[in-house]
């Protein structure tokens, strides 16, 4: 028996990061890898997209022994496109639900 397999899309892995950073808060590459189910490069290339466009942004962070490392965390306009991300995908499961049973179309 074959496991049913599919790509998420460019847009979908965008969402899956900034998700996963605003639910966790300010991450590191490998915690983003870990949560995402992405593998070095295609994290740096996403993150690379998101930072370009303001929507996440690098900040500093240190850890027990006082050393510096660098994470990442979402900005204002991350959290303002995550939000109407979940609004729109939410308007489109609905409207997917009311076109499966027009009886309930009211």
């Amino acid at each position: 028996m074959g496991r049913l397999m599919w790509r998420r899309s460019r847009l979908e892995m965008h969402i899956d990061i900034l998700r996963a950073i605003s639910r966790l808060g300010p991450l590191r590459l490998t915690h983003i890898m870990g949560e995402t189910n992405l593998g070095c490069f295609d994290a740096k290339r996403h993150l690379a997209f998101l930072t370009e466009h303001s929507l996440v942004e690098e900040v500093a962070l240190a850890n027990r022994r006082c050393r510096v490392g660098t994470a990442f965390a979402v900005t204002e306009r991350g959290l303002t496109a995550l939000d109407l991300f979940m609004k729109l995908d939410r308007a489109l499961q609905l409207t997917t639900h009311r076109e499966e049973h027009p009886s309930q179309n009211g």
